[in-house]
């Protein structure tokens, strides 16, 4: 029989050992299936729980915590629109609108548009043929 009468009530801050058998009872009855980074004991019970758990020669998992549910990081997706027969975006570089309202790309990059006669009429090469 184990004599714990001296610590038998207090809380001491090193309490490795007991939370390593802690840990250790958790893992062997979850079959391994849990993850013990969101573990969280109620460390003022830790101690009482393993006493009880030698006098009755059976250990059970030890008292936790019930931690919140932390919410799900949601990822953000942003749709970025691509232009022109290079598929680059429009702040890649100012913009030119095809004058045929069926055109299907309907805007260009001045860059990449030959022969610009000027700015008020523009017509693609695809709308062009």
């Amino acid at each position: 029989m184990f004599q714990f009468h001296l610590f038998k009530d207090k809380i001491i801050c090193n309490d490795c050992g007991v939370y390593a058998i802690a840990f250790l009872t958790e893992l062997l009855h979850s079959n391994f299936q849990v993850d013990i980074t969101h573990l969280r004991f109620k460390k003022q019970l830790m101690r009482k729980h393993l006493m009880e758990c030698i006098e009755q020669d059976n250990f059970t998992v030890f008292p936790k915590l019930k931690m919140p549910k932390m919410p799900v990081a949601i990822p953000k997706i942003q749709t970025i629109r691509l232009y022109c027969d290079c598929k680059l975006p429009d702040f890649v570089d100012n913009m030119i609108r095809c004058d045929n309202t069926v055109c299907v790309l309907k805007w260009y990059h001045k860059s990449c548009v030959n022969n610009i006669k000027d700015n008020n009429s523009f017509i693609c090469k695809h709308c062009s043929w």
